[in-house]
């Protein structure tokens, strides 16, 4: 279990360089922890003595112990010898890993082999998911600002729940792929037909109604009843990712799918041409923007020559020039008739669909979000606007691990404004969001009326919600914003009681945009407002950010939503654009 412990913290990080500095770091450890035990738990010896401690006697009641008393060199000695031979495999497994990630090794294994290494595949990703929980957790503390402060007890237990979930997605999205049929992961008839090669299924629908669900339930059914080769690019792609580089993780899918090392090659150059991704080729995957993680997948998804491919909002979080690649993709992959495709997309795709499905949620005991007629039951009035303030950023750079997020940016957002950042992904906007939120740090200014900003002055309602949420109801995450049960009411028609995690992704969206800008706030920040909202929701959020702009809050939104942005007017002179 130690191991499993040490190896999984080892997978944790997501660079060569640290892998091997956090390997000396548990080599040294090692060494040291046995060198203090031989140090405690002294022997008598004839070698000359270094330092003479006193004899600690303790009497358990079953036998008495003397701890301490004089350190020879035998003594340091020995305790180096008893940890040195696990301190050196320690530090080959982390030289291993940081040559080829044991994950990656695994998941390149035959088939036949799955059911043997997934025992230990779910313990690899575990570990590092609940330490990533810890670390995401912590971050989104800093973004919420809760009024009241959880025990830890209380915030690590959906953390631990969260680890299992993020490992299990991980672990079935390796079967998914490799096309095992594992117990606990058995499908169900789907209620999406199974198009042919060369048609495309767009499936729409309300947020909430299930459209994910479907999609997953299709792609399991596919894989171990029709034995079909299946791609599915999930809202949460990141467990695609098993290796530490993008052409890294191409060539795997390369030679999962059968390629030799020259097919492998030209397909990633062909695939990487297609989306505009060869920029990406050289960097570490946790270094990509979510826009630009979202194209790497695809670009997995394609290397593997799935037979059905499955997209679960693919244009969400996309620049408009990547939209159009996306777009364009698809229909040269319909024109070739390689592969069948269902698409889940909140935008219109009629002309690219051989067959539109509408998804209606059926369960009707779950009074949620999706079942209020009027949306959003905004309960921000007058009386509660804040004094208008000026936000000014100047020469802002930001570096995360020696990476540069961003650089050099600068911009004013005029009091009561809503202002817009739409370059394109990987320019950096959500570090400058965080950084904004006081979530990490950055060098040049960030002002609000010529003043430093303080905490209860700015709200973020980050892009990736994963870890926004950590209490076990809506009820008790209303509680920690400051906000009572009564408030709830004016929020939405939905049951207290309900769980956010039970949420769909547009609707956890929404009622996180609720509890932030209730904090009433003199700036709010917004990044990829719409990513998995209906479009019959998006006016209700337009009118909720107005709302707030003409009492006097400064909005400063990060999106790629033309639809979105065309609701908000920019041709208004009231509103300013980047």
């Amino acid at each position: 279990m130690v191991a499993i412990c040490v190896a999984g913290y080892i997978f944790s990080t997501h660079s060569r360089r640290k892998i091997i500095k956090l390997g000396l770091i548990l080599a040294a450890s090692v060494i040291a922890v046995r060198m203090v035990f031989r140090i405690v738990f002294s022997v008598s010896s004839a070698s000359p003595i270094l330092v003479n401690l006193p004899l600690l006697p303790i009497d358990t009641g079953i036998s008495k112990l003397t701890l301490l008393g004089p350190i020879s060199t035998d003594t340091l000695v020995s305790g180096f010898s008893a940890g040195s031979s696990l301190a050196v495999t320690v530090l080959s497994f982390a030289v291993a890993s940081a040559i080829s990630p044991p994950k990656t090794l695994l998941a390149a294994m035959p088939n036949r082999f799955q059911p043997i290494i997934l025992p230990i595949y779910v313990a690899l990703a575990l570990i590092p998911e609940l330490i990533e929980s810890l670390s995401t957790q912590r971050l989104n503390r800093k973004i919420r600002r809760p009024s009241s402060e959880s025990k830890w007890l209380a915030r690590l237990s959906p953390a631990v729940e969260r680890a299992i979930s993020r490992s299990s997605a991980i672990t079935e999205n390796l079967l998914l792929h490799s096309g095992t049929n594992i117990g606990g992961f058995e499908a169900s008839t789907p209620a999406i037909n199974l198009p042919m090669s060369g048609e495309l299924v767009w499936v729409s629908g309300d947020n909430g109604a299930g459209k994910s669900t479907h999609l997953r339930i299709l792609a399991r059914w596919t894989t171990q009843e029709k034995k079909l080769r299946v791609f599915m690019l999930s809202q949460k792609h990141f467990s695609l990712f098993l290796t530490l580089r993008v052409i890294d993780e191409l060539r795997l899918a390369g030679r999962r799918a059968g390629f030799d090392k020259a097919d492998t090659n030209y397909q990633i150059g062909k695939i990487s041409e297609d989306l505009a991704i060869q920029h990406l080729l050289s960097r570490d995957v946790d270094e990509l923007s979510g826009g630009e993680r979202k194209l790497v997948a695809l670009a997995v998804g394609l290397m593997r020559q799935p037979d059905l491919l499955i997209l679960d909002e693919p244009l969400s979080q996309l620049d408009s020039e990547n939209s159009e690649r996306i777009i364009n993709l698809i229909r040269q992959l319909k024109s070739a008739k390689s592969v069948a495709i269902v698409v889940a997309e909140h935008r219109d795709l009629e002309d690219l669909a051989d067959l539109a499905i509408t998804v209606s949620r059926v369960d009707s005991c779950r009074k949620s979000i999706a079942h209020s007629d009027s949306g959003i039951q905004d309960k921000f009035t007058d009386e509660a606007a804040r004094q208008p303030s000026t936000l000014l950023i100047k020469d802002v750079r930001i570096e995360v691990n020696q990476k540069v997020r961003l650089e050099s940016f600068s911009a004013e957002v005029p009091a009561g404004a809503i202002f817009l950042l739409n370059q394109p992904n990987g320019f950096g906007k959500t570090s400058l969001l965080q950084a904004i939120a006081g979530a990490t740090g950055y060098e040049g200014s960030v002002t609000l009326n010529g003043f430093n900003i303080e905490a209860d002055q700015v709200r973020l309602v980050p892009q990736d919600l994963d870890g926004f949420f950590w209490n076990e109801t809506i009820e008790k995450e209303l509680a920690e914003a400051g906000l009572s049960s009564a408030d709830a009411e004016t929020f939405y028609e939905f049951d207290p009681g309900l769980s956010p995690f039970d949420l769909s992704g547009g609707e956890q969206r929404l009622f996180a945009f609720l509890i932030q800008s209730s904090k009433q706030p003199e700036l709010l920040l917004l990044d990829e407002p719409t990513a998995d909202i209906a479009a019959s929701r998006k006016p209700v959020l337009v009118e909720a950010i107005k709302k707030r702009s003409r009492m006097g809050m400064s909005t400063l939104i990060a999106s790629h939503d033309r639809e979105f942005i065309d609701l908000l007017a920019f041709s208004d002179r009231e509103n300013h654009r980047v």
